[in-house]
């Protein structure tokens, strides 16, 4: 691929993730990579080296580590609630945002403080009701949490 091949489909790429872009430190990113490849003296490395820290930071991948029972919490969304107009307006993006995904997260937290609860007082009573909750609500959270990532 030659580097004027290479600048179109860098183009393309930034144009694509425009309407994504929330944070300004990004957003600043980006307007530097477009100035870098209308500069003569920049190289295709260079291009590369600026698209990934742009693709990273659009993408952090959080460390795998535990989260204490009923300490989850809803991340943000990583776009703009309009973002998906006009399939998806902006009204329901973040009724479904911050209402229905809430509502899992609230409900995986309630769930794991009942389980955790009920092993320390030896009360297992409800043990079904609460795995069946935190089975929901847990499943609920994070399939939304993919949803969030296109």
């Amino acid at each position: 691929m030659n580097k004027e091949e290479y600048r179109l489909q860098l183009k393309e790429w930034l144009s694509s993730i425009q309407p994504a872009i929330q944070d300004d430190n990004i957003r600043q990113k980006v307007d530097h990579l477009w100035f870098s490849m209308d500069d003569e003296h920049s190289s295709e490395q260079e291009w590369y080296e600026l698209a990934e820290r742009i693709a990273e930071d659009m993408n952090p991948q959080e460390d795998m580590r535990e989260v204490a029972a009923g300490s989850h919490k809803l991340p943000p969304l990583p776009y703009r609630y309009d973002a998906l107009e006009p399939f998806i307006s902006k009204e329901i993006m973040y009724l479904h945002h911050q209402k229905h995904h809430q509502s899992y997260v609230d409900g995986l937290n309630q769930a794991e403080l009942a389980l955790k609860n009920a092993r320390r007082t030896n009360d297992f009573k409800m043990i079904k009701h609460w795995e069946r909750e935190l089975a929901f609500n847990g499943a609920g959270h994070y399939l939304h949490c993919i949803f969030g990532f296109p």
